[in-house]
């Protein structure tokens, strides 16, 4: 029984940290660029090739049923890659991966943290990208 109370214990601690470093838009409150949509392509969602230590046939049914459903997971899920280009530096070209979707021409805002106003390439966890109507 004492060792159910840690558990439990153990595993809402886990979950309340991974909670507090999940992510927010809140984080991307620095306008990094305006610019329009050049380029745009879909990725597909990734699938899962590696089973950690779990095995097919491990565990009888249920294991068969538990590999399925981990199987069926994607790793990541569908996002597009954007190519934008800056309104204010038309040299410049930056890529930015979203779940959002935007038409090729139309008028973004790209939100990030302020040490990354000069990067160049944005991770989906990296940036919020918003309609905007600030282009020239």
């Amino acid at each position: 029984m004492r060792h159910q109370g840690v558990f439990a214990a153990t595993l809402g601690a886990a979950l309340l940290a991974a909670c507090a470093t999940a992510p927010s838009a809140s984080l991307h409150a620095t306008t990094v660029l305006v610019g329009r949509v050049e380029f745009r392509a879909l990725l597909p969602a990734k699938e899962r090739t590696d089973m950690g230590i779990y095995r097919l046939g491990m565990g009888g049914a249920l294991g068969g049923l538990v590999a399925g459903i981990i199987a069926g997971i994607p790793v990541e899920g569908e996002r597009n890659t954007y190519d934008i280009r800056p309104d204010e530096n038309k040299d410049r070209k930056i890529n930015v991966y979203s779940k959002l979707i935007f038409e090729v021409g139309q008028c973004v805002e790209v939100l990030s943290t302020s040490d990354r106003k000069d990067q160049d390439w944005f991770l989906l966890e990296q940036v919020t990208l918003r309609p905007s109507t600030k282009c020239r």
